[in-house]
C-alpha cells in the first residue's frame, strides 16, 4: 500500500531554479514521489548544454515540447525535435545541447535523488518569470565545485 499522495502540478507551480544557463521548473521531486521520479521543465536558450557525464544511480529521459535538442548518449547523437524522446540509461555517458534558438524539453530522473544536484549547484527563483539578479545569469559555479557536488549525486564529468 502507497502512502504517496496524489500530486497534481500546475503550468505555474513547482520549484523554480537557473540552472548552468537554462531555467529549470521542477514539477516533481522525490519527496513528492517517494523517491520513485523527478520531473523537470528546462528552456534553454540555443548553445546551453549539460557537460558529458555517466549517471550510476538513475537513469534519464529527454522529451522535448518545443525547439530542437541533441542528446549524446554513448556512440550516439540523437538530434530530437517536438514529441521526440530520448532515453539514457544509468552507466551510460551522455550530454544534451539545446541547437534551436530555444528548447524547452522535460527531464525525468528514475529513480528519484539527482535533482537535488540542481538545488544545490543552481540559483534558486521565486517564479516562472523571475530571472536571476543581473550578473548571475551567466554564472557558471566552479568546475569543482560542480564535480564535488556530481559525486555526492553518484554522477561523474568525463
Amino acid at each position: 500500500m502507497t502512502t504517496t499522495a496524489p500530486l497534481l502540478v500546475r503550468p505555474a507551480e513547482g520549484q523554480h531554479v537557473w540552472h548552468l544557463g537554462s531555467m529549470m521548473r521542477f514539477i516533481a521531486t522525490g519527496d513528492q514521489t517517494e523517491g520513485h521520479f523527478w520531473l523537470a521543465d528546462v528552456t534553454a536558450p540555443q548553445g546551453s548544454s549539460a557537460p558529458l557525464h555517466r549517471h550510476t544511480r538513475e537513469d534519464e529521459t529527454f522529451m522535448v515540447a518545443d525547439g530542437e535538442l541533441t542528446v549524446r548518449v554513448d556512440d550516439r547523437t540523437l538530434k530530437l525535435g517536438p514529441g521526440d524522446i530520448a532515453y539514457a540509461p544509468r552507466h551510460l555517458p551522455h550530454d544534451w545541447r539545446a541547437t534551436s534558438q530555444q528548447a524547452r524539453f522535460f527531464v525525468l530522473g528514475t529513480p528519484a535523488g539527482f535533482e537535488g544536484y540542481f538545488f544545490e549547484t543552481g540559483i534558486p527563483l521565486p517564479g516562472p518569470s523571475a530571472l536571476p539578479p543581473p550578473g548571475l545569469e551567466d554564472e557558471i559555479p566552479a568546475r569543482t565545485t560542480l564535480e564535488a557536488a556530481l559525486v555526492k549525486y553518484g554522477c561523474e564529468f568525463l
